[in-house]
């Protein structure tokens, strides 16, 4: 052997590290021939169950980032947005595209579109813009659109902040529309630049209660 250390035991434990991910942990015992002196180090392994986790998030991953990529393309290749005239100038158009539902299915939701900009307060007051939203009727067509109209002021509660207190910034919002579920057309609104257009989806509880006579 000429008097080289030979390796004779390999013990393993899987360990998670900081990340989250998991290292396996060899501890490797060696013994001198002719000494008899044995020495233990401690060694990191990769397992191959840990590649195969990390292959696997990274393929979800990518999934995920082609799912999210492709929702603008999605919207923008709509077959019944060529319908609807692209912005003027000082007017940006957003377009949501909902998730697909039956007929029968659609009544029992509602789309509540939110309109407001990000705007410094002084985190005490409650403030609203005074835009309103209104919908359009789309001429030759059928459709409606959606036209975020009225002043850009904010108005405001008028308590007093402590002195010295730090600017908050926050989206601050003009009042919302509720609206029609149709998932077979884009909702399209146009409002001025430098704002957002968020939306919520509402669904009704499939239990009715009874109404007293009175």
């Amino acid at each position: 052997m000429n008097g080289k250390s030979l390796v004779y035991s390999v013990k393993k434990n899987i360990l998670p590290s900081a990340n989250g991910s998991r290292i396996a942990i060899g501890r490797v015992r060696t013994g001198d021939l002719r000494s008899g002196v044995r020495k233990e180090a401690t060694l990191k392994i990769a397992s191959e169950d840990l590649r195969g986790d990390m292959r696997n998030s990274l393929t979800r991953l990518l999934i995920l980032g082609l799912v999210v990529l492709s929702i603008p393309t999605f919207a923008a290749e709509h077959p019944e947005l060529k319908a609807f005239p692209a912005a003027q100038e000082g007017i940006e158009r957003f377009v949501i595209v909902l998730p697909h539902k039956e007929r029968g299915e659609e009544d029992a939701f509602k789309v509540e579109l939110i309109v407001g900009k990000e705007m410094l307060t002084d985190g005490v007051n409650l403030v609203r813009l005074a835009n309103t939203i209104e919908a359009r009727p789309l001429q030759g067509w059928g459709y409606t659109y959606y036209e975020v109209t009225g002043s850009s002021e904010a108005l405001s509660t008028r308590m007093a902040p402590p002195e010295g207190a730090p600017k908050v910034k926050r989206f601050v919002t003009a009042p919302s529309l509720h609206i029609s579920y149709n998932s077979r057309l884009p909702i399209v609104v146009y409002a001025p630049e430098g704002y957002e257009v968020h939306y919520r989806i509402w669904q009704a509880s499939k239990k009715t209660r009874k109404a007293e006579k009175g």
